[in-house]
């Protein structure tokens, strides 16, 4: 059975966009864009417009795994932009990940802060892996060759709080399970099910 959801006529959905130059936080550019919709499109104009806007391109342009297409990346590298963005964790990248870190390809480093408070304790370690890929413009009707930099890091603080809540998660199911044994039902095969 599948359910099907309707738009109400009367509630209007929006994303709201903002760029921002970073350390300080300051809006360069904002949209408000229909609620119905992929951002995808909307990675590499506003890349071409924050360009505009700063002077040149030679920023490093930060955004979510959504900026990640194979077209965004190969028109800002052939347009000599710089990016970071976190890929999607569609096929075959969580297979090929998951075979770089049982077997890493390149050297795994420890990563230290520059912070200056900071001690000299590592707060995570990781790898990169060069790439390069080939990326064929169909308006054009040529292929753009680029390299990357494929980064697979591990923050030990977030790996502790995701660890911290696994085991809080099992031991409130242990505690459920030793509760259920404590008070067994009347029917002995509703309790093994």
């Amino acid at each position: 059975m599948t359910k099907s959801y309707h738009r109400r006529p009367d509630l209007v959905q929006y994303r709201q966009m903002l760029a921002t130059l970073d350390p300080l936080a300051l809006p360069l550019e904002g949209a408000t864009l229909a609620g119905f919709g992929t951002d995808e499109s909307h990675y590499l104009p506003t890349w071409r417009h924050l360009g505009a806007i700063i002077g040149h391109k030679n920023f490093l342009f930060l955004a979510d795994c959504q900026a990640s297409s194979w077209a965004n990346r190969a028109m800002i590298d052939r347009e000599g932009g710089i990016y970071c963005f976190p890929l999607a964790m569609n096929q075959p990248r969580p297979k090929i990940l998951s075979d770089w870190i049982v077997s890493p390809p390149t050297i795994a480093r420890e990563i230290i802060s520059d912070d200056a408070e900071a001690t000299d304790e590592p707060i995570g370690c990781g790898f990169e892996v060069p790439l390069g890929s080939l990326w064929f413009d169909i308006e054009q009707q040529q292929w753009h060759r680029c390299s990357e930099r494929w980064l697979a890091v591990c923050s030990y603080a977030l790996r502790n709080r995701q660890l911290q809540g696994l085991f809080d998660r099992l031991h409130k199911a242990e505690l459920a399970l030793k509760k259920l044994a404590d008070r067994p039902g009347k029917e002995a095969a509703l309790f093994e099910a």
